[in-house]
């Protein structure tokens, strides 16, 4: 069947002209039977990749030509290139951070609340990065720990965890040996308060120990370390 020569008041080799391919493709596929819509509609693909081979395409959104490398990367698209420009991919970023960023704070508060043993957890381990000191525990067993040991494993005094206030009374991790390392290790791990890390410092336990006020604090110690291997 021979294909009619125009639509839209374009002929085949200015439709190809315009879509970037040869007008014998396009010739072929009306001979075939398709309808001019389907030979058009189906060479999208052809035509954002003839324009990302030379160096300009369009954005979807401001609908301005822009060379390709205002335009990100993308191995699932016919072009390798996303549809929107970097520019207009920051704006739309943007936008739906702050459209959302009222309900993703509600809920990252909420499950702060929900879950002060892990909140302080992650804090510690943060905290403790940022010194260049490693904690070879995960977070669960360090949450596990705060959640089993609300006291201070050297005083026996409540320890507390308010992000960003450092005080007296604050959860702290201590090393029970006095080797110098920058590595906490499960079985040489303590949760205690932040007075009695600062005091206790470097020097052995037993030192430090002797100075503590009250006969318990063995016992304390003890508990600790109970409750740290159950």
């Amino acid at each position: 069947m021979h294909p009619k020569r125009y639509f839209g008041g374009r002929s085949v080799k200015q439709w190809a002209e315009y879509l970037g391919i040869r007008p014998n493709t396009l010739s072929c596929r009306l001979s075939r039977g398709w309808s001019w819509e389907r030979a058009l509609r189906t060479d999208v693909k052809d035509v954002e990749q003839n324009r990302a081979r030379n160096g300009i395409k369009r954005c979807i959104l401001c609908e301005l030509p822009k060379d390709v490398s205002e335009f990100y990367t993308d191995a699932n698209t016919h072009d390798g290139y996303r549809a929107q420009c970097k520019a207009c991919n920051a704006a739309l970023n943007k936008e739906q951070h702050e459209r959302h960023k009222a309900r993703d704070d509600a809920n990252r508060e909420a499950w702060r609340k929900a879950n002060p043993d892990k909140v302080w957890a992650i804090d510690t381990r943060r905290s403790h990065k940022l010194k260049g000191q490693i904690i070879e525990v995960p977070t669960a067993e360090l949450a596990r720990m705060r959640k089993h040991q609300p006291v201070c494993g050297y005083c026996g005094k409540p320890v507390v965890h308010n992000k960003g206030v450092i005080a007296t009374d604050s959860g702290a991790l201590d090393r029970i040996s006095d080797t110098p390392t920058n590595r906490y290790n499960w079985e040489d791990l303590i949760l205690c308060c932040m007075k009695c890390s600062s005091t206790k410092g470097a020097r052995p336990i037993e030192e430090f120990l002797s100075e503590l006020p009250g006969a318990d604090a063995p016992a304390q110690i003890d508990m600790a370390t109970t409750i740290r291997t159950n």
